[in-house]
């Protein structure tokens, strides 16, 4: 078994996880696919910003990930369950672009209408003064699709921020350098986002309450809390039971994980029905890894999530491979 952090989380050193992108609004694949900014529909990815990888698959044909594609472009707004999705062409100028679906984190509903803007990691720490790299808003099926101004050169990473009424203010790791010399992708490979409503953080806090050992931690809006989904890397993707989010290093760490359960309590045992763990006191760059009745999974971090700030709420997929 292995566990895929996203690469926001390891390019980062220190992002979540998240899929995630967002589109102007209006959803329209063919549109953002062919036309991005009116640029990229018939250009060959070596007139644009380097050479198509050979032996890959073409433009046009279909693809499950990135890597399948010689452009490492494959279109697919959501990461699970998946979707029909090809290879598509290389943003001109070495620019980015960012796709994807935001979801409640409780049914997994598609969330329409959602603000959405993408900053570098280092802003985790200040992010009203921090400067989107790119911008847009979910469509009525929750995607985004958003393309970056320029070549993006933070070396760190990037993080995507999340705003819309009844829901927390979120962030999300969504991408970090494929290399030394700080290359970002063309198109991000994180594309599932997932928002909290207000209304369930307020249930929580109240299951919580008599919580002693996290008192000082709620309410979980006003503090550093990382809200993890826990879900199976097999199609169909479900959400895993029985899963605990532990450090690599326990000497060491003062993490502590509560556990959504169905009855809607959480315990310190492992995940619930929901796949949903909460983690407090993670430190900057923390590894943190997967354990379930099968045995221990490969290692992800919790990277930068352990610097953010209070009330945003801050989310992070664990996708778990069974082999």
């Amino acid at each position: 078994m292995e566990a895929n952090g996203d690469e926001a989380m390891e390019a980062d050193g220190d992002a979540t996880s998240g899929d995630g992108s967002e589109s102007e609004g209006d959803g329209d694949e063919s549109e953002a696919t062919s036309n991005a900014e009116g640029e990229s529909a018939g250009t060959s990815a070596g007139e644009l910003c380097g050479d198509l990888i050979p032996g890959l698959t073409p433009v046009g044909e279909p693809c499950a990930q990135n890597e399948d594609c010689e452009s490492w472009v494959c279109e697919e707004y959501q990461t699970f369950p998946t979707t029909p999705a090809v290879c598509g062409v290389v943003p001109d100028r070495c620019r980015t672009r960012a796709m994807g679906t935001i979801h409640d984190i409780l049914t997994d509903a598609p969330i329409a209408g959602v603000e959405i803007d993408v900053i570098a990691s280092a802003g985790v720490l200040d992010p009203q003064a921090a400067t989107p790299i790119m911008d847009g808003m979910t469509d009525d099926m929750g995607r985004y699709d958003m393309l970056s101004d320029d070549k993006i050169t933070d070396t760190l990473g990037f993080v995507g921020r999340m705003h819309v009424a009844g829901y927390q203010p979120g962030m999300t790791g969504v991408a970090g350098p494929i290399d030394d010399n700080g290359t970002f992708p063309p198109l991000t490979s994180v594309h599932d986002w997932w928002m909290v409503k207000q209304d369930d953080l307020s249930t929580w806090n109240a299951a919580l309450a008599g919580d002693a050992a996290i008192a000082d931690f709620l309410p979980l809006e006003e503090n550093n809390v990382i809200y993890i989904i826990v879900r199976t890397h097999d199609i169909p993707s479900e959400r895993l039971v029985g899963a605990k989010v532990v450090p690599v290093v326990p000497e060491s760490s003062k993490l502590m994980a509560r556990y959504l359960q169905e009855d809607g309590s959480f315990n310190d045992q492992a995940t619930g029905p929901a796949g949903i763990a909460l983690l407090f006191r993670p430190a900057a760059g923390e590894y943190i890894t997967v354990e379930t009745e099968g045995g221990e999974l490969s290692n992800v971090t919790a990277a930068r999530a352990g610097m953010t700030i209070g009330r945003v709420v801050w989310t992070m997929p664990l996708d778990v491979r069974f082999e």
